[in-house]
């Protein structure tokens, strides 16, 4: 979709895998599992934020079929109903409801949730970094002339 450096996106002749990204997201995860395992600050603040976002793709599937009809009727997805409700929205209803329970028991575990200032700040601080690093790139390639829009106007060829 454009909105990672290019260099991200390099694929390697010899493996024919994107080198440069897997080592970023291994580096990446490691730092984030030293959080977790050294500090009190990565139990709350990245287990919710893997909640939300999972949350937030189940909502976003309940809907899709019917906010794009083109793309959900070119996938494998629309031939599964039950009656005239699409299947992909009946299990990510399901699915968005298994994970808001989940995260109101997490909220509500006092071992787990730790919610203090600097747990929270941080929680909303990871949110705000990843809106503000989206509108940069959205800028800077709009600026180059490429429309990130049209790279989710249809599914990708597998």
């Amino acid at each position: 979709d454009r909105m990672a450096p290019e260099g991200l996106s390099y694929v390697s002749p010899r493996f024919h895998t994107p080198v440069v990204a897997i080592i970023i997201t291994i580096a990446v995860a490691i730092a984030f599992l030293a959080v977790i395992a050294f500090t009190t600050l990565g139990s709350l603040v990245f287990i919710m934020g893997i909640y939300l976002s999972y949350g937030v793709t189940m909502v976003m599937g309940i809907f899709f079929p019917y906010l794009r009809p083109q793309m959900f009727d070119a996938s494998a997805a629309a031939r599964f109903k039950l009656g005239p409700i699409p299947v992909m929205s009946i299990v990510s209803a399901l699915g968005a409801a298994f994970f808001a329970w989940a995260l109101w028991l997490l909220w509500n575990d006092s071992i787990a949730a730790g919610h203090n200032p600097t747990v929270l700040a941080t929680l909303g601080g990871a949110l705000a970094l990843g809106v503000i690093l989206y509108a940069a790139m959205y800028v800077i390639r709009r600026s180059q002339g490429i429309k990130v829009e049209l790279a989710f106007k249809e599914i990708p060829i597998e």
